[in-house]
């Protein structure tokens, strides 16, 4: 989104560089996640092909085959989590929410780092949120001790 000296907005669908060399990774997906992802992009593929559209090597598409808009990204979350039920919460949520349970189930924090891709640690720690759960755990864990 470009925003103008008089406040207007001009959006635009891209890509762009992370914001620092940290955000340049290759993240490994859980095997039920990447098959879900390759099934996707086939079917995709098979669309594009049969519609006469141009083949793409993005996974998400427009139904005509260009690249998504944040704004069509974001309707289409609002969307299926009003389908699925779950209360309306930003997209960057999910970051945090991983960043948590990750934390929670034992993931060390410095591979945490690494995945979110932050050059900071401290940036890492603001996306944990801590709970209840996670601080009795860390008590059984000093009371086992002594």
């Amino acid at each position: 989104t470009t925003i103008d000296k008089d406040g207007g907005r001009t959006i635009t669908a891209g890509t762009r560089s992370p914001k620092s060399a940290y955000g340049v990774r290759t993240i490994p997906l859980p095997a039920a996640i990447d098959t879900m992802l390759r099934h996707h992009h086939l079917a995709q593929k098979k669309y594009m092909l049969a519609h006469g559209l141009p083949q793409s090597e993005l996974v998400f598409t427009t139904k005509k085959g260009t690249m998504m808009s944040a704004s069509v990204f974001q309707k289409q979350y609002a969307s299926l989590l009003k389908k699925a039920g779950v209360q309306y919460r930003k997209f960057h949520a999910i970051r945090h929410t991983f960043a948590t349970e990750a934390i929670r189930n034992g993931v060390d924090v410095k591979d945490l780092q690494r995945l979110l891709g932050h050059s900071d640690i401290k940036m890492t720690y603001n996306y944990v949120q801590p709970d209840m759960m996670t601080q009795r755990q860390a008590m059984n864990v000093i009371n086992a001790v002594m």
